[in-house]
């Protein structure tokens, strides 16, 4: 499976230095649901894509407190191959994570949108930069470009990236791919997070991606 994140928004000027870091672990029932707190809205909405000619689903988690009258960022979370607009919320509960961090106050509010990737009229699960400023790749899969083809203007990343997230699980056959976007950032002086969290190829790392990932996004600070 592929996991990454796309989040668009306009993009900023913002010089970054090369940074590896590793946030820590979440804490025990990080993603449980939990009672005596506010919840955010799920919602399915239908609409028309011009690009396959058909109706698309989409799945929105709406923050708590949300109102039409303000504006909100938004966060593309995507699913891997095989899957579609339902995958994280059956297998990541990304509700219960989001609301528990708002909860404690970690989090920006944010629109959070769950697509099906497959752009495609039958887009069923049956197999098979210059607007993004926040940026998170969990567990890329090995059909990865290289580095050099992912960011070929390197002072354009500098200038332009707010925020570079690249993970992997620890235990993941997957992690070499990682590891070489992480050396070619470092070489070129391409600030960045580098998370490898213990696991595997599954929904047990990529949950500790979201629950870190979505702490550093939209910090204006």
């Amino acid at each position: 499976m592929k996991r990454l994140i796309f989040l668009l928004i306009p993009l900023f000027t913002w010089l970054l230095s090369a940074s590896a870091q590793e946030p820590g672990l979440p804490p025990e029932e990080f993603d449980a649901m939990r009672s005596g707190i506010a919840h955010g809205h799920i919602d399915t909405i239908t609409y028309d894509s011009k690009t396959v000619g058909t109706k698309r689903k989409a799945v929105v988690y709406l923050p708590r407190g949300y109102t039409e009258k303000n504006k909100y960022p938004v966060l593309y979370l995507l699913h891997g191959i095989g899957g579609d607009e339902l995958e994280w919320l059956r297998n990541g509960q990304p509700q219960h994570i989001l609301d528990n961090l708002y909860a404690e106050k970690k989090i920006a509010p944010m629109i959070v949108v769950l697509p099906n990737g497959r752009a495609m009229a039958d887009d069923r699960a049956t197999g098979n930069m210059d607007k993004f400023a926040w940026i998170g790749g969990f567990s890329s899969a090995p059909n990865t470009r290289q580095p050099e083809a992912l960011i070929p203007d390197v002072n354009a990343a500098r200038k332009n990236i707010r925020l570079l997230w690249v993970s992997c699980g620890t235990e993941d056959n997957l992690l070499p791919i990682s590891e070489r976007t992480v050396a070619y950032l470092i070489k070129n002086d391409i600030r960045h997070v580098y998370y490898k969290a213990p696991g595997k190829h599954d929904f047990q790392v990529w949950k500790k991606d979201l629950y870190n990932f979505s702490q550093l996004l939209f910090n204006t600070k």
